[in-house]
């Protein structure tokens, strides 16, 4: 018989073969998806079971239904505590089924909140935030394991896990940069108003232009990407590519203000030449936080591969699959018994023809038959964009319904069908 669980606390035994592993249902919003994921692996390598919607739901499966049994089922309801899941209705509905079941709760915090928001909820609180995350599974598992909710509120911690410190620290130093190379190139004009006298007026006004156009564009979009990056709306791919560009900006805007610095000051290009107390024209920090930055920003960009916390700080579908599978290594993400579906049928508008194309395509490939007109199949697979009729997606026109397909879609769902698994 399955173990019940008190309010107080999780009774029964674990891992001595007389009873089911205990399960922790995982609630959160989808902004949060990353970080639930992950708290899910954590839990599950540390000897217990976790139910996540995204590992468990199977395409055509009622969505709503499973969520209901899985509360229902769960020996622990776990809620990852974000701005985003207190106001989710989505989330509301799940808090409120596990409480009217009697299921005991806790909450982990997965970013930092108010003192009082977190009382609100009621349960016992794990602070998983900044760089606690790994210190805070481990307390829940322990506490679980040994049925005792006392919670952990983290006194030290780091405000980003380390990755993110890393990443924006990298940004930080290049926005760094292009202040001290633009006080380097300010201090050369200053310092030599004879070059005003003996040079093109043309010729200077090209060589300052081009090497503060360089410092304003690295500095300022550095700037940028860093207040997009800690406000987790910097898409995983231009963050990377900025981090990978940002050794060679560096080199460049060292080596252009050096030449416009030595330009000015004697009429004629430095190719970095040493002045003769041994420094550069436009002296040695630059080239100190060039150095640093070329450094901070290689470490940062195999961080963004590497780093599960800066994935978990990236908005939601934007880490590649092969990140996302590197920090589920070991994890299966759906069930392996997939019910067959020796045919089916796509239903689609004209509109939407070349999206259906290449579902068919791969539901060939995968060896489902796919027929067409009104013949007999085992089930509808319905493709719904932004191009179709809100009257058309009705559910008694299919025929039970493994999936939608969603190309785009802000169209909203009504009846059976807006309850189904959708893949996107």
């Amino acid at each position: 018989m399955r173990s019940r669980a008190s309010p107080t606390g999780i009774e029964g035994s674990h891992g001595d073969g007389s009873t089911p592993p205990l399960e922790l249902f995982i609630s959160y919003s989808r902004r949060d998806f990353y970080f639930a994921e992950q708290l899910a692996v954590a839990i599950r390598r540390r000897g217990l079971r976790a139910w996540f919607d995204a590992h468990e739901l199977l395409p055509g499966s009622d969505w709503s239904e499973e969520v209901d049994r899985a509360i229902a089922r769960c020996d622990l309801f776990v809620l990852v505590t974000t701005r985003s899941a207190l106001a989710s209705d989505y989330v509301g509905r799940e808090r409120e089924l596990a409480s009217r079941l009697q299921r005991p709760c806790v909450t982990v915090l997965a970013e930092r909140m108010p003192a009082r928001e977190t009382a609100a909820t009621g349960m016992a609180a794990y602070d998983l935030t900044g760089s606690l995350f790994s210190r805070g599974a481990d307390a829940l598992a322990h506490d679980v394991i040994r049925s005792r909710l006392a919670g952990r509120v983290g006194r030290r911690r780091l405000p980003w896990p380390a990755g993110v410190g890393l990443v924006a620290l990298a940004l930080t130093s290049c926005v760094l940069l292009g202040v001290v190379l633009g006080a380097s190139l300010v201090k050369s004009v200053l310092t030599s108003p004879e070059a005003l006298t003996f040079l093109p007026v043309e010729h200077s006004t090209v060589a300052t232009a081009t090497a503060t156009f360089l410092i304003a564009y690295t500095a300022i979009l550095s700037a940028a990407m860093l207040w997009l990056f800690l406000r987790r709306r910097a898409s995983w791919l231009w963050l990377r590519g900025w981090l990978l560009g940002l050794p060679l900006l560096a080199i460049v805007g060292v080596v252009v203000t050096d030449q416009v610095a030595a330009y000015l000051t004697f009429g004629s290009l430095s190719s970095l030449a040493s002045e003769p107390d041994g420094t550069t024209f436009i002296g040695s920090a630059p080239l100190l936080v060039a150095s640093a930055t070329v450094l901070l920003s290689v470490s940062a960009a195999v961080a963004t591969e590497l780093s599960g916390g800066v994935t978990r700080y990236l908005r939601t579908g934007e880490a590649p699959a092969r990140v996302r599978r590197r920090h589920l290594r070991g994890v299966t993400l759906r069930p392996a018994e997939v019910a067959p579906t020796p045919s089916c049928r796509l239903r689609f508008v004209p509109d939407d023809d070349d999206v259906a194309g290449d579902v068919g395509n791969c539901l060939s490939e995968a060896g489902i038959t796919v027929v067409e007109g009104d013949a007999a199949c085992d089930r509808d697979i319905v493709v719904v964009s932004d191009r179709t009729p809100s009257d058309w997606v009705v559910a008694d026109r299919f025929v039970d319904p493994i999936a939608v397909v969603a190309a785009g879609i802000s169209l909203p769902l009504r009846g059976e069908i807006g309850r189904f698994q959708w893949i996107d």
